[in-house]
């Protein structure tokens, strides 16, 4: 497996994750609405704020050691 076909591997079961959170919250909030729109604020901005984070890393890395792959998490 090429660094490129990991690391696409490494993002797909964090979005995975996040957007299997999101779902389950929303089945177990939907009688909540302003609960459930806080919830998924916080878990939509945890995820862009780590995201944010895991590009500038990538980019960082790449200028440093090419061929490594970065954690996912800061």
């Amino acid at each position: 497996m090429s660094i490129d076909e990991s690391l696409i591997q490494k993002i797909q079961v964090q979005v995975d994750s996040v957007f299997a959170e999101m779902k389950s919250q929303i089945k177990s909030l939907r009688d909540q609405p302003e609960l459930l729109d806080n919830t998924l604020n916080s878990l939509w901005y945890e995820f862009y704020d780590e995201f944010i984070c895991f590009g500038s890393r990538l980019a960082d890395l790449h200028l440093i050691l090419p061929n490594e792959v970065p954690q996912l998490s800061c």
